[in-house]
């Protein structure tokens, strides 16, 4: 079987893509094994991003690698499905939607000085997923809806990049974050 480079990297696609998929859904449902599915599609997804250009997205994938082993080795068995979540006042809120936005226009510009694509969208993926996944990490429940707005924002970067799995990934992501949230604790 002769597999060319552009097959390879489609089979690769969809396979971070699977795994992707199997992670939020166990994730929603409160699975620990979900972290081992979040961190293989991590690895997958740092080639495939680095390739495209999208640096802040590599370091998000390297992160997001970091926190399944956190998250997995965090989740004891006997937590799933009983956890008790946090929440956040609206001024926790406002301050990490106001770090965010600071940090996205910081790592913007630093990208926009190198060859990176879409600077500015790359960097708000990137610093806005870093803030979710720590609440996810810590439990906290209004991190799913943090996740439907970068969601969204994510499948545009990679609709503009023409990664076309990957978008209907996170189109598909919006609707389980919306999912997961009314389940979380639920």
């Amino acid at each position: 079987m002769n597999l060319t480079a552009p097959k390879v990297k489609r089979i690769q696609e969809w396979s971070a893509v699977a795994l992707s998929l199997g992670f939020t859904l166990l994730l929603a449902e409160q699975f620990r094994w979900a972290w081992i599915l979040g961190g293989l599609a991590s690895l997958i997804y740092l080639k495939l991003v680095w390739q495209k250009g999208l640096w802040a997205e590599t370091a998000l994938h390297l992160f997001y690698l970091i926190m399944s082993i956190r998250g997995y080795s965090n989740w004891t068995s006997d937590m799933e499905g009983q956890m008790a979540f946090g929440s956040l006042t609206m001024n926790e809120h406002l301050s990490r939607i106001t770090f965010g936005l600071v940090f996205t226009v910081i790592l913007g510009f630093l990208l926009s000085r190198t060859s990176a694509q879409l600077p500015y969208l790359d960097a708000l993926t990137t610093v806005f997923g870093v803030i979710a996944t720590l609440m996810m990490v810590h439990y906290v429940r209004a991190n799913w809806l943090y996740w439907i707005g970068i969601d969204l924002a994510s499948a545009i970067l990679y609709a503009r990049r023409q990664m076309w799995p990957t978008v209907v990934l996170y189109l598909v992501y919006t609707v389980m974050a919306l999912y997961a949230f009314l389940n979380w604790g639920g």
